[in-house]
């Protein structure tokens, strides 16, 4: 388990760090603006996969979260979603330990 942590900028290595070992990404692309569909390419069931994992490692409550807001099918146009989720929307995530709405 995961000791708290208070600083975000400790928060966005821990992320960055589960990104790099989720997929292969050049480290110097993950940044805190960076989008997990339109720059990273997560979408479909391998959003669902990750999300469900960045949830479960960070001991997040993700009540309230709906994949469909944020992730399209895989081979779809990103239009499909309302909101393209940044990495600083996982900080804040991690930083509250719930899931934060960034749409509200």
């Amino acid at each position: 388990m995961l000791t708290p942590f208070y600083d975000k900028s400790v928060l966005f290595e821990e992320i960055r760090a589960f990104l790099l070992a989720y997929a292969p990404y050049d480290p110097s692309e993950i940044t805190y603006l960076t989008t997990l569909e339109g720059d990273l390419g997560i979408s479909g069931l391998d959003a669902d996969e990750f999300m469900y994992e960045f949830f479960k490692r960070f001991d997040i409550d993700y009540t309230g979260f709906e994949l469909s807001k944020y992730f399209g099918p895989e081979g779809f146009s990103r239009k499909t979603t309302i909101y393209d989720l940044l990495v600083e929307d996982l900080i804040e995530a991690t930083y509250q330990k719930k899931w934060i709405d960034p749409v509200v």
